[in-house]
């Protein structure tokens, strides 16, 4: 990581641009942070989950859109179906572990009993997996970018054979693999930094300009994981959400 951000940082020196947008939490702690924190050249961020206080921004050259995912809305379906028993089943990566944080934290707030795992190969994921099963109501994936041995085609057939507790997600690339997801609309973030920089670059101060956050997801439900599961939703969630083909 630090070897790769040694890398963007001279591209950006040699570049010299008016303006730089960052996307996800690595690009800040690796290359904003240490290197651009009171830089001259205007800062616009996106993607960094929940909070940027960590790397100590000066507001002065940096604003952006943070990413907030809407936990409390995934709960209420999920005790609304299933029960308050779950787990969130993810990857070990700086994303999950700040999710996880905020999915323990709104947990407490809906009375649900929360465990967590965060894995790192494919074995470990299919194991609690099917462990989940037999002691959860229902499951949250979480992340699967840094699980080893992961193949889409394989887990897509896992879960179909093997799920039988409704499965939940905030992420758009693992509704293959869940029921039902509430997601965030990335488009959102990214015409909201590309309209900012170019207000910056209009002149417009950027200590004038705050941090904000996504305010709008879709819904999304995976009808044949469902019916594999024998799990019935509600008519007005099915009728609002949009249809994952699981093919």
């Amino acid at each position: 990581m630090k070897n790769k951000a040694l890398e963007v940082k001279k591209m950006i020196d040699t570049l010299n641009p008016d303006i730089i947008i960052a996307s996800d939490d690595n690009a800040a702690k690796y290359v904003l942070k240490p290197y651009f924190n009171d830089s001259s050249i205007p800062l616009v961020f996106c993607g960094i989950n929940w909070s940027a206080k960590d790397y100590n921004f000066s507001y002065q050259n940096t604003t952006g859109i943070l990413e907030i995912l809407p936990i409390s809305n995934l709960f209420k379906i999920a005790k609304s179906i299933s029960g308050n028993k779950g787990l969130f089943l993810g990857d070990d990566t700086i994303t999950d572990k700040k999710d996880l944080t905020k999915f323990i934290e709104y947990s407490k707030k809906h009375n649900i009993h929360l465990d967590n795992y965060l894995v790192n190969n494919i074995d470990a994921w299919k194991n609690k997996y099917l462990q989940a099963q037999e002691n959860y109501d229902f499951i949250i994936l979480g992340h699967n970018s840094s699980i080893k041995g992961w193949n889409d085609e394989e887990v897509k057939s896992f879960v179909l054979k093997n799920s039988k507790k409704l499965v939940l997600s905030t992420y758009s690339w693992m509704m293959p693999f869940s029921m039902v997801g509430l997601i965030i609309k990335a488009k959102e973030q990214g015409v909201w930094a590309g309209n900012t920089a170019k207000a910056i670059l209009n002149g417009f101060a950027i200590k004038n300009i705050p941090v904000t956050s996504n305010k709008t997801w879709n819904n999304y439900v995976n009808i044949k994981l469902l019916n594999s599961a024998n799990i019935k939703i509600s008519r007005n969630l099915l009728i609002k959400s949009k249809k994952v083909e699981m093919k």
